[in-house]
């Protein structure tokens, strides 16, 4: 499974996710959040 090793880093990954969709003036749908899940992983291991 997944462990996450810094949550603080990931608030500070989602505080960014959400910000991008602002400004792009994004949909916040599926393939937005499969796309911030694949920067967790990313950012996991």
């Amino acid at each position: 499974m997944l462990e996450i090793k810094n949550e603080e880093n990931d608030n500070y990954l989602l505080f960014f996710f959400l910000l991008l969709t602002q400004i792009w003036n994004a949909k916040f749908d599926r393939h937005s959040l499969l796309f911030f899940f694949l920067l967790l992983s990313i950012n996991a291991i």
